[in-house]
């Protein structure tokens, strides 16, 4: 059977898994988002700004955290 390839010699297959894959990942990633933001703002409008700031710094180093193990090329 011969399987069809586009220019990124990638199947069509698992072209569409991928795309499937990458729309579930920014749907989670958008709700996480949703969520601290409504925390964030419960924690303010209820005067606790340091709770805030220090929710917001970890969610921070762990995208940050995350970001370097994405891109991270072996070196």
């Amino acid at each position: 059977m011969n399987k069809k390839y586009d220019r990124t010699h990638q199947t069509v297959t698992g072209f569409v898994g991928n795309v499937a894959l990458d729309l579930l990942i920014s749907i989670i990633l958008l709700g996480v988002g949703v969520v601290l933001t409504a925390i964030v703002s419960n924690f303010v409008a209820g005067g606790q700004v340091w709770p805030a700031l220090l929710l917001l710094g970890l969610v921070s180093l762990g995208l940050a955290k995350y970001m370097a193990a994405v891109f991270d090329d072996g070196n």
